[in-house]
């Protein structure tokens, strides 16, 4: 309330005889706030209570025969929020009760009135949540489908991420050795691959949420033409995730190659080294693409703090040229560090999905990269947030597909049952 009533109602409660108008507007505002926590057709009791002893009507007869207590109406209403409100309030319901001056203690109570309406309406989003999100899911199941039945090649793009993401998982269990000798895969177009592959014959062990988590992990450094159909809802999202990685892997390159150039020859090194990295994250921070202009102004604000820094046995004219050469490099996707790195970046977050959110994230990269473990973790996060709604969305969508690719592909895919979906073995 504006301070403006809070004035109005003291110089009228100081007036001889004390003027109530001001009062008995308040006291009908409070009534009707106390009597909004009630759910309809619960607390009848309560909601009596709270009518007959704020009944503005009465208090008039009780103001003319000079028989109101302001005071006690307040204990009343006082004791009445501590009823109602959460326990989180219960320490500032208390001290309520040690306000004397009966201005400053209503104006207390309306503040904290308004704190138990967020309190209920948050309470309430809260109970509702599940079931907004249960009919969200449906509406958007919904609207996919007709999606789909306006295409000449439903899933196609989809099926192709998958696909594509399979045959690596294939290649890199296949160059570790890792494809199981007892089996080999059926020839082309030999019918018993439709009818192995629900069993054990497989050649190779790949399960349906390995194969789904590492395609979404692909997501972070997409650029592989148009997204899957699957997440056309959430192309906005995917690329705010790759941006924030692309800044993470580009900053440790930058970090990486510049400190193996000339680390060792840096005075006060560790607490450079924090410097650095800031300078450099300032600098390449929400740049949705590393180009060569980029690179080049990195190069120009962190030039002179390395010239700085340089030992003076390490001051060659050769060193910084030499060096720029290295940074600027870093430009390309294809670098050898910057491939590194995001290989380890997608490590790491797929370590700390699996992991789980009380889980400390399990860096696996070189040393320098703990500067990196609350960017890490963040952009964990961030990516269960989204692959878990997407999965929930469209997880009938990708069994069909990747019980398919069982086939296609002879993928090893563990299931219950014949009937139930592969991705409900285990989360991402």
């Amino acid at each position: 309330m504006h301070q403006a009533f809070w004035d109005v109602l003291q110089a009228s409660l100081s007036q001889t005889p004390p003027d109530h108008t001001q009062a008995l507007i308040l006291l009908g505002e409070v009534k009707q706030t106390l009597l909004s926590f009630l759910p309809d057709g619960q607390g009848m009791q309560m909601r009596e209570i709270i009518n007959r002893n704020l009944d503005v009507e009465h208090i008039k007869e009780q103001i003319a025969h000079d028989a109101f207590d302001f005071r006690e109406k307040a204990h009343f209403i006082i004791s009445i929020m501590g009823r109602l409100c959460a326990p989180a309030r219960d320490e500032e319901i208390k001290q309520l009760s040690t306000i004397e001056e009966i201005v400053p203690l209503f104006r207390a109570v309306f503040r904290i009135l308004e704190e138990m309406k967020l309190d209920m309406l948050n309470f309430t989003l809260k109970q509702a949540r599940p079931i907004i999100n249960m009919h969200s899911i449906e509406y958007e199941q919904q609207m996919f489908d007709e999606f789909l039945a306006t295409e000449p090649e439903p899933l196609h793009l989809t099926k192709e991420w998958l696909r594509s993401t399979a045959i690596s998982l294939l290649e890199s269990a296949d160059s570790e050795g890792t494809r199981n000798p007892c089996a080999s895969p059926p020839p082309s177009g030999s019918s018993s691959s439709s009818s192995s592959s629900s069993s054990s014959s497989s050649s190779w062990k790949i399960s349906p949420t390995r194969l789904l988590r590492h395609a979404f992990l692909d997501l972070l450094d997409w650029n592989s033409g148009p997204y899957p159909e699957t997440l056309v809802a959430d192309i906005s999202r995917f690329l705010e995730l790759q941006i924030y990685s692309e800044t993470v892997v580009l900053s440790a390159a930058t970090l990486l190659v510049i400190w193996n150039a000339i680390g060792s020859r840096i005075t006060d090194a560790a607490a450079f080294k924090g410097d650095l990295l800031e300078l450099i994250r300032a600098c390449v921070e929400n740049r949705e693409q590393a180009n060569q202009e980029l690179m080049a102004s990195v190069w120009v604000f962190v030039e002179p703090e390395i010239e700085k820094h340089l030992s003076a046995d390490a001051k060659s004219p050769a060193v910084l040229p030499g060096l720029r050469i290295l940074v600027l490099d870093l430009y390309r996707r294809e670098h050898p560090v910057r491939q590194l790195l995001m290989k380890r970046l997608k490590e790491s977050v797929e370590a700390a999905v699996a992991a789980g959110p009380a889980s400390p994230v399990q860096t696996i990269s070189p040393a320098f990269m703990p500067h990196f473990q609350g960017s890490i973790r963040a952009l964990s996060e961030d990516f269960v947030k989204i692959i878990s709604r997407n999965q929930t969305v469209f997880g009938r969508y990708y069994t069909r597909l990747i019980t398919e690719l069982a086939e296609e592909l002879d993928l090893r895919v563990h299931t219950a049952s014949a009937q139930s979906s592969p991705l409900k073995q285990a989360p991402l």
